[in-house]
């Protein structure tokens, strides 16, 4: 069986992803890493809810805005290890970092696509991205 499919021979699904998602967010928060979810603007948009509202979306009262509070190094790199991770089974959406914490849209820009894997640039760009979060955020708290 490959890892696109289910015992009962059944598609994995953008629902099973976001299932899957989930899974490492609660996975991650009963590690003892911080984690705050709350409902995205986005949801509430009229305009932006009926756009993606499609098969391959998930649907809007799912979407989740995840800030993850990293408190060390290893569960810095264990959140990085779990994006990369999720990336490599096709699973996509937004991310970002601030001094608040490092952010997983799970929204409208959620996906899933059979085949597609991280590739090197965009683990290469999330590593640059990762560390200039960190230089902005230890240049702020000198201030």
């Amino acid at each position: 069986m490959n890892k696109n499919e289910t015992s009962e021979n059944k598609k994995f699904t953008v629902t099973d992803a976001y299932n899957l998602t989930m899974a490492v967010i609660r996975d991650l928060e009963e590690k003892g890493m911080q984690v705050k979810q709350k409902v995205p603007k986005s949801a509430t948009r009229k305009d932006t809810v009926e756009k993606y509202d499609t098969p391959d979306n998930i649907p809007a009262e799912l979407w989740r805005h995840v800030t993850f509070v990293t408190k060390t190094a290893e569960e810095s790199k264990e959140l990085f290890d779990a994006t990369i991770k999720l990336r490599k089974y096709g699973i996509g959406f937004d991310t970002g970092a601030g001094c608040g914490g490092r952010d997983w849209e799970i929204d409208w820009s959620f996906s899933y696509k059979e085949g597609r894997a991280l590739d090197h640039g965009l683990e290469t760009s999330l590593k640059w991205l990762e560390g200039q979060a960190k230089k902005l955020c230890d240049k702020e708290s000198k201030k």
